[in-house]
């Protein structure tokens, strides 16, 4: 008898998981860009410019993009809630007071939460 794998939890760490290990990198990368567009005065040039907000929605996409590829890819443990709350969270936050389409990306997260919890009713 097969013994069905649990879906992860809050700050649920797995040794070896290279999804979590990509995206924090990928997270100190988006930081260190971020730091050196300051540091050479890229930010003067552009009204948009905010690095903080920057940050905070680059780190929602890295969240985003890794949930929505553990959902498609089989291999990899499937995300948990708190996978795309966590990445939404820092949506928002760094969307600050930009919302005219975040309800949109609200809708979309919500819809994919929808189709993942039909799809594990459906295994069982």
């Amino acid at each position: 008898m097969e013994q069905k794998e649990k879906s992860r939890t809050f700050l649920d760490w797995r040794p070896g998981d290279k999804g979590d290990t990509i995206g924090w990198g990928l997270i100190l990368i988006l930081g260190a860009l971020i730091v050196l567009g300051n540091s050479v005065g890229f930010g003067d040039n552009y009204s948009w410019w905010n690095a903080w907000g920057i940050f905070f929605i680059g780190i929602g996409i890295i969240g985003l993009v890794g949930a929505i590829i553990r959902f498609l890819v089989r291999e990899y443990p499937s995300p948990s809630f708190w996978d795309i709350l966590f990445a939404v969270f820092f949506l928002f936050l760094g969307m600050g007071n930009k919302t005219g389409w975040i309800w949109a990306v609200a809708l979309i997260v919500i819809g994919f939460s929808v189709i993942r919890s039909a799809y594990q009713k459906s295994k069982k």
